[in-house]
């Protein structure tokens, strides 16, 4: 039997995550024969529950955020002395390497759990975080040579409720269950302007929207009488294990963190956004672990979309699941366990599992392949069009907000593929059908994802989707707009057999329709009638 003691601190200004995943290791810790206590700076009463069962203590210290190390390091040896401790566990943003030194000193072994990527003088560093595939490189040169190194999300420390848990879709009749929450604390003004804006289409549509209302709130009874009348809105308030509540919900909306692991664990949506700065992660690396939906920058008209965008997962949850599913990892509920057994010398590094979709690629040249687009590039497809390079030649200039691009991708009626160039993705070209007046009409365009993409690159592609369009839409005309100032595109829509009209032109009307805020004295309008030479490329089919 070991007997290990942590340092963890909570409560406002902190919030509760650290105080939870250590809850789960001591309680692994202790199903295994083990003893621990858990060391915090101050116990406020609402985070009782979070600690019901296990051996806790305060240091009393006022001002926990603030302390100097060197005391918090002598007040914690004098209760780990006492205690007899072999283990150390640290997990405060404020107690770092000249902590641990301190402790070392005296002959503990530390696990440090941590994901600011700092240096370290521990001998089991544990962060979960991914950051992609040079995940194992963050900490170079930060830990001494002894340490081992858990990193990843095979390691997320998860209660015991989600070891290999089964998940079950909800039955039929059960309504659509958006969960909103913001952590132990957070703004209760958020969150009435996220419950004020979905509520219409809670009403309308059945939809049950349950608010957690955590520990650390301010004002949550005014909050939790404004709902008295309200049917559709529950709130939850002192709910210490969110398990059967995450396991219920259809989609979560709220502040990313820990909460993020559980939900992918039970193989839910989620949309998130940022609150704290160790929340900010790009996007590309939250994709490796199926997350999709994810704001950093939160704003008033990401509020005003919620409702499209909840439409859209609702009436394509087929594909949202499907974005889940193409994880790069399974979540599999034994994180705790893994660490446990890293901490008595049992430890032996598993094999993560990686999925590899096969997709079709066109082989246009010896260096260019072209692919149709998959979900999976929701938020590249966004980055890449908001580009300044792109944005200024486009009709709206602004930048696309992430939540609206999301409502928006769930429906289009789009065409769209990915070229690129010796395996590094160059530009996104489109195309659709549009009806106006009786009439169908073939619309376009394309933009690059770096500022390195060519003239030829450009040409190659457009030329593949004049070509293809010509045999699947045969006799639909195209039309388009180019800006003035793009002498560029001009020339390359010219060489391509687009021609230029004037306002009296019999498909001036239907451009101005379909692109109604391109007007004529700042943008060319073009239609493309005659068809390219077939023969003009020789596309070969590869899977890969």
């Amino acid at each position: 039997m070991k007997r290990i003691v942590f340092r963890v601190n909570a409560g406002q200004g902190i919030g509760i995550g650290h105080l939870v995943r250590c809850a789960v290791l001591a309680r692994e810790l202790i199903q295994q024969g083990h003893k621990c206590l858990l060391v915090l700076g101050a116990v406020e009463q609402e985070l009782s529950a979070f600690v019901e069962g296990l051996d806790y203590i305060s240091l009393n210290l006022v001002s926990p955020t603030y302390q100097d190390e060197s005391h918090d390091a002598a007040l914690f040896l004098s209760v780990a002395n006492n205690f007899y401790a072999d283990w150390v566990v640290v997990d405060d943003y404020y107690l770092g390497r000249d902590w641990e030194l301190l402790i070392k000193a005296h002959g503990y072994q530390v696990l440090s759990i941590d994901d600011l990527c700092r240096p370290h003088e521990c001998d089991i560093l544990l962060d979960v975080r991914w950051r992609g595939d040079n995940t194992s490189l963050y900490y170079q040169d930060k830990l001494p040579s002894h340490c081992m190194a858990l990193l990843g999300p095979e390691f997320v420390l998860l209660s015991e409720h989600y070891e290999q848990a089964v998940i079950h879709s909800q039955p039929a009749e059960q309504p659509f269950t958006l969960l909103v929450g913001l952590g132990g604390g957070g703004d209760i003004v958020t969150i009435r302007k996220l419950v004020a804006n979905l509520e219409p289409l809670a009403k309308r549509n059945q939809i049950k929207i349950q608010v957690i209302l955590g520990p650390l709130f301010d004002d949550s009874l005014t909050f939790i009488a404004e709902c008295a009348d309200t049917p559709w809105v529950e709130p939850l308030i002192g709910i210490k294990e969110l398990y059967p509540h995450l396991k219920a919900c259809d989609l979560y909306i709220g502040a990313a963190g820990g909460i993020l692991y559980q939900l992918l664990a039970l193989n839910k949506p989620a949309l998130t956004f940022s609150t704290a700065e160790n929340q900010v992660t790009p996007i590309e690396q939250l994709e490796d672990i199926g997350h999709f939906f994810h704001v950093d920058q939160w704003c008033e008209q990401d509020v005003a979309c919620l409702p499209e965008f909840v439409d859209a997962v609702i009436r394509h949850n087929g594909r949202v699941q499907g974005l889940l599913n193409s994880s790069r990892f399974h979540l599999d509920g034994l994180g705790a366990q893994r660490v446990v057994k890293a901490m008595m010398g049992e430890f032996t590094p598993e094999e993560k599992v990686k999925h590899s979709a096969q997709c079709i690629e066109l082989i246009l040249s010896k260096h260019h392949s072209l692919r149709p687009v998959s979900d999976r590039d929701i938020n590249h497809y966004l980055d890449s069009r908001n580009l300044a390079a792109n944005a200024q030649n486009m009709i709206n200039v602004q930048p696309i907000p992430r939540l609206a691009h999301y409502a928006w991708w769930f429906n289009t009626q789009r065409e769209s593929y990915l070229l690129s160039k010796n395996g590094q993705a160059c530009l996104y070209i489109w195309h659709q059908v549009r009806q106006v007046a009786q009439l169908h009409f073939l619309i376009g365009g394309w933009f690059v994802c770096d500022d390195d993409t060519g003239f030829q690159d450009a040409l190659l592609a457009l030329n593949w989707q004049l070509t293809h369009c010509d045999k699947k839409y045969s006799g639909i005309p195209w039309i388009a707009v180019i800006h003035r100032e793009n002498k560029y595109v001009k020339l390359m829509n010219d060489y391509l057999g687009f021609e230029t009209i004037d306002e009296t032109h019999p498909y001036a009307s239907a451009i101005g329709t379909v692109f109604a805020d391109a007007h004529y004295s700042q943008f060319f309008f073009v239609t493309r009638t005659t068809k390219p030479d077939p023969q003009l490329h020789n596309i070969q089919v590869v899977a890969k």
